[in-house]
């Protein structure tokens, strides 16, 4: 790869092999694309398929089928429509994801995230997440911003905590069906299902029903409906 590419207001290509792409208006790219380096500051979308090593995303992006991408960067707003393969994903702004994100190696939400499946070695999330199936990770940490919703939490350390808006200082919290995992920390958590070896729950919490192996300390009892020990 060789040649760079800067795209102004109404710019439409048909794909190609780039070093550099950058997006200053409003952009369409109609073919398959594949670059070391894509930055949108305008918005742009991209309607086949993109193998990419670095993509910052600042204003508003559109993905319609599969994106390949070593590390991936949003800032702005960002629809993906079809499956996504990332190792290292951060984001600021609001995304979705409609398909399936293949498991990554880092991944960090400072915003607002709808995904069906997300699978991790490390996920840090200071926001909310809607997260339809399920969150997987080795260490799985979430500081609520606003509500968040998650079907099922599977992972070997997971630490859930409310963050809390200054001045506001608005508690929030997250409904999740299942948890289970080896360590457990949680606090403002809604839940049918905890399961792990070590659990503790703090404030704020509603739980169904614990299973526990090895250790379960609980803040508010009477907020627990079954506790069990296998």
């Amino acid at each position: 790869m060789s040649n760079n590419l800067t795209m102004f207001a109404d710019a439409t290509i048909n794909g190609g092999v780039y070093e550099k792409i950058k997006v200053f208006g409003e952009a369409c790219v109609l073919g398959d694309i594949n670059a070391n380096e894509i930055s949108v500051f305008g918005s742009c979308t991209f309607n086949g398929k993109c193998t990419i090593n670095y993509v910052k995303l600042y204003g508003e992006s559109k993905f319609c089928d599969f994106v390949d991408v070593n590390e991936l960067n949003v800032k702005g707003a960002c629809n993906f429509n079809e499956a996504v393969k990332v190792v290292r994903l951060k984001i600021y702004g609001a995304t979705k994801f409609l398909k399936k994100v293949y498991r990554s190696e880092v991944v960090q939400f400072y915003g607002s995230v709808d995904v069906n499946v997300l699978e991790a070695d490390n996920i840090y999330i200071k926001g909310c997440v809607n997260c339809l199936e399920q969150l997987n990770g080795e260490k799985i940490t979430i500081i609520l911003h606003n509500r968040s919703q998650i079907k099922e939490i599977v992972g070997t350390n997971i630490n859930i905590k409310p963050g809390f808006k200054m001045f506001l200082r608005k508690k929030n919290n997250a409904l999740i069906d299942t948890i289970e995992g080896d360590e457990i920390y949680l606090e403002n958590v809604i839940s049918k299902t905890v399961r792990g070896n070590k659990i503790t729950i703090g404030p704020n919490c509603k739980i169904d029903l614990i299973e526990y192996r090895d250790k379960c300390d609980i803040y508010d009892k009477k907020n627990v409906k079954m506790i069990e020990k296998y």
